[in-house]
C-alpha cells in the first residue's frame, strides 16, 4: 500500500508539472498574436487571423489548414457563397489571386454587400499568385494535357483536342470568345484561370 500511495503522489506531481508547462506555452503562443488582432478557437485551427473586434470576418489563410474554397469561405464566416463560387469556376484557392477573382467578379456573382466584397477582396489578396508577382515561377508546359493538369482543369482536354487546339502553339493564341463559343468553357473562373496561365488577362480585367 505504501508503494501504491507513493506512486499516486509521484503521478500527481508529474501532472501538476505538465499542466504548468502547458499553461506557460499557451501564454507564449498567445503573446505572438499581433496587437489588435484576435484568434477564435476555430480560426486558430484553420490558421486564420481575424480583422479585430467587431469585424466579423478574418483576413485570409496564413497557415496550413482547410484550403478548399468551402473551408476558406467558412473560415471567413461567409459559407453562403460556396455554391456560387463553385458554379462560376472559382473553385480552387490556388487560382483566385493575381487578377483571376476581382471585386467586379464578386459583384457579378451576386455579392452586393459592401463589407462582404471588401472582406473577400482582402482575403483573396493573401492567396497564392502562381502566374504573376515576385514569387511566381510558373512555366507553361509543352503539351495540352500537362498544361491543363498544371492548372487543375484536366476535364477540358477533350474539348481542346476535338476543336483544333491540340498543341500549345495554337492554345497560346486562343481568343477569350473562343473559350466560350468553341471550347464550351462556360465558367468564367475557369476561363480567367486559363488566360492567366497563358500570361493574358480577360477582357475588361
Amino acid at each position: 500500500m505504501a508503494s501504491f500511495g507513493g506512486g499516486l503522489a509521484r503521478e500527481s506531481v508529474f501532472m501538476a508539472e505538465l499542466e504548468q508547462e502547458f499553461q506557460t506555452r499557451l501564454v507564449t503562443n498567445r503573446s505572438s498574436v499581433p496587437t489588435g488582432l484576435s484568434l477564435s478557437p476555430s480560426q486558430q485551427g484553420l490558421g486564420l487571423l481575424s480583422g479585430g473586434e467587431g469585424s466579423g470576418v478574418s483576413l485570409g489563410v496564413l497557415e496550413s489548414g482547410d484550403k478548399t474554397v468551402g473551408g476558406w469561405l467558412r473560415a471567413l464566416g461567409l459559407p453562403q457563397y460556396e455554391d456560387v463560387f463553385a458554379a462560376q469556376g472559382y473553385d480552387d484557392t490556388d487560382f483566385m489571386n493575381g487578377g483571376i477573382l476581382e471585386s467586379s467578379d464578386l459583384r457579378e456573382l451576386g455579392i452586393t454587400q459592401a463589407s462582404h466584397v471588401q472582406a473577400l477582396g482582402e482575403a483573396v489578396s493573401q492567396l497564392p499568385t502562381p502566374f504573376s508577382g515576385p514569387q511566381a515561377s510558373y512555366t507553361v508546359p509543352d503539351t495540352v494535357e500537362a498544361w491543363l493538369d498544371s492548372i487543375r482543369l484536366p476535364q477540358y482536354a477533350q474539348n481542346f483536342h476535338k476543336n483544333g487546339f491540340g498543341d500549345m502553339e495554337r492554345v497560346k493564341k486562343v481568343w477569350e470568345i473562343e473559350l466560350t463559343t468553341v471550347l464550351e468553357i462556360t465558367r468564367p473562373g475557369h476561363r480567367k484561370r486559363i488566360l492567366a496561365s497563358l500570361g493574358r488577362a480577360a477582357a475588361g480585367a
